[in-house]
């Protein structure tokens, strides 16, 4: 695997505000990234940068306002000791008028190219909004801002200091991620597959 500062980690931290009631749901998202510049030391606040400027623009296009980040966390995952570098982050989903429940999300399923369960992975997004959607499916034009995400995610971006990072997804079986000598065993990104129903994430109910 490479060295260190190669991989990154990046956290979108986020919520689902419930617009009938004041009410809250956490929404993250676990991203991961590898550089294909071997040379140099890139930085963090970069990456978050461009991270913003594709991938996560693309996502804000296709979930609903009730969509609010918080922060966004980057820190090397071949480096057990590197702390997150944190930024704040007050970006809003895209699509306008009422949203499904924060348990209705939408899911895309990231494939690398090899066989194997831990190449394989997923990313979910809501709240959705209702124009979104017929009955429990996503609508034609829901389906293509979600076919552009998922081609963001595949293509993966160039920060400003012209390291260009692939999407990947890090199997939690196969790699060793504790010190002394981290093992990472990953995949890149090359296809994905969007689930057009609605799903539901028990852990992103809102309470009563």
């Amino acid at each position: 695997m490479p060295g260190p500062m190669q991989i990154c980690e990046l956290v979108t931290r986020a919520h689902g505000v419930s617009t009938p009631a004041a009410q809250t749901k956490r929404n993250f998202n676990v991203w991961h990234f590898i550089r294909t510049t071997a040379l140099g030391t890139p930085d963090k606040a970069d990456i978050i940068a461009a991270f913003q400027l594709t991938i996560q623009n693309a996502q804000l296009a296709c979930v609903s306002v009730d969509y609010a980040m918080d922060f966004i966390d980057c820190r090397w995952l071949d480096d057990p000791l590197d702390p997150y570098l944190t930024v704040v982050d007050a970006s809003v989903g895209a699509v306008a008028g009422d949203s499904l429940p924060s348990s209705n999300n939408i899911c895309v399923r990231l494939g690398c190219g090899i066989r194997g369960r831990s190449y394989i992975g997923r990313k979910f997004f809501g709240p959705i909004a209702e124009s979104s959607t017929t009955r429990d499916e996503l609508n034609a034009g829901a389906i293509t801002d979600f076919n552009s995400l998922s081609a963001a995610i595949i293509a993966g971006f160039t920060d400003a200091g012209g390291f260009v990072w692939n999407t990947i997804v890090v199997s939690k079986t196969l790699s060793n991620l504790f010190i002394p000598l981290p093992t990472i065993v990953y995949g890149q990104v090359t296809t994905t597959i969007l689930d057009i129903n609605l799903g539901t994430m028990k852990r992103r109910k809102v309470t009563a």
